[in-house]
């Protein structure tokens, strides 16, 4: 019986088996991570270091795929080719789901910033209004009817006898009335 020895095994992968090598490896590292203290790693993609042989060069990084235990059970009775088809169809159903997210979330942004501009616009006009509605009220007090309505009392504490025009009584009358329909406004939420 001849004996052959390590070093005359071919013991390099196809790019392709490293890769699936490399992801099974991956993915059995990330469950016992879970349970056991992180230990060091070799990069993905090199075989261990065998005395007397050449060190390999790295390969292509391989898929990042999350896969559930069922599917790494359907993963061991697969080979090398049905097994990267079968990781590339999980990567892309991920990477559908995970656009299909990123799409959600691009729409939640936008109702969002709609939503903020919306609510900017009514602060804007609650703001304004106030100032508007005192505004309105105290131009309609300032008509040249408003101050007729006193100089028709013909009394000394509404009308100068002098020059004939109203006194500050008949001002403060006036803002006070202002005053007093601008709370009224407010109070009942007439505008």
């Amino acid at each position: 019986m001849k004996e052959t020895s390590i070093n005359d095994l071919n013991t390099r992968l196809t790019e392709e088996e490293s890769n699936i090598v490399d992801s099974i490896i991956n993915d059995l590292n990330k469950d016992t991570d879970k349970k056991q203290p992180s230990v060091p790693k070799k990069p993905p993609g090199q075989m261990p270091q065998i005395p007397g042989q050449m060190p390999q060069m790295p390969q292509n990084e391989p898929m990042k795929v999350n896969v559930t235990p069922e599917q790494k059970k359907m993963l061991e009775g697969m080979n090398p080719e049905e097994q990267q088809k079968f990781l590339r169809e999980i990567k892309e159903k991920q990477d559908n789901f995970k656009k299909a997210n990123d799409d959600k979330k691009e729409i939640l942004d936008e109702e969002k910033i709609k939503e903020i501009k919306m609510s900017a616009i009514k602060e804007l006009q609650n703001s304004i209004k106030e100032p508007f509605i005192i505004s309105i009220i105290a131009f309609l007090f300032s008509i040249p009817q408003i101050n007729n309505l006193f100089l028709s009392t013909k009394s000394n504490i509404f009308v100068n006898s002098d020059t004939g025009d109203i006194t500050i009584v008949s001002l403060l009358v006036k803002s006070l009335l202002v005053g007093i329909i601008y709370y009224f406004v407010k109070k009942y939420n007439i505008v």
